[in-house]
């Protein structure tokens, strides 16, 4: 049920990094996209399969609810050796939400800032 991150020959040993990381698989009407967060330490609290509203930072407004963590990038060294957090999401989101989405976390609304939902 994990997909596969990339072509597998017959006879070839399946091991972990053969599978693609990440959550849920999409659900029909929803599409993966790539959400930078405006407060990047957010991104490491986060797992694939967490629910979560998306944010706007300049006025507040709920630009996605009930959006899916499918992945969540990884920290990475900065300067000096110092840890940096993932920076951002891959989230599965209603379609009709894919460009206000977009608008908001690239354009001039501040960014998006990832809200936890509580466990259904």
């Amino acid at each position: 049920g994990v997909p596969l991150a990339a072509a597998v020959g017959r006879g070839e040993v399946l091991t972990a990094v053969r599978l693609r990381s990440g959550g849920p698989p999409l659900a029909a009407g929803r599409r993966a996209i790539h959400v930078p967060l405006a407060d990047p330490g957010a991104a490491a609290r986060l797992s694939p399969g967490d629910h979560i509203d998306l944010v706007a930072v300049a006025d507040g407004a709920v630009v996605v609810e009930d959006a899916v963590v499918i992945d969540v990038d990884r920290g990475s060294v900065g300067a000096f050796g110092a840890s940096e957090s993932g920076r951002g999401l891959t989230v599965g989101v209603p379609t009709d939400r894919v460009g206000p989405l977009t608008a908001a976390a690239l354009g001039g609304r501040g960014g998006v800032h990832a809200a936890v939902r509580p466990a259904a």
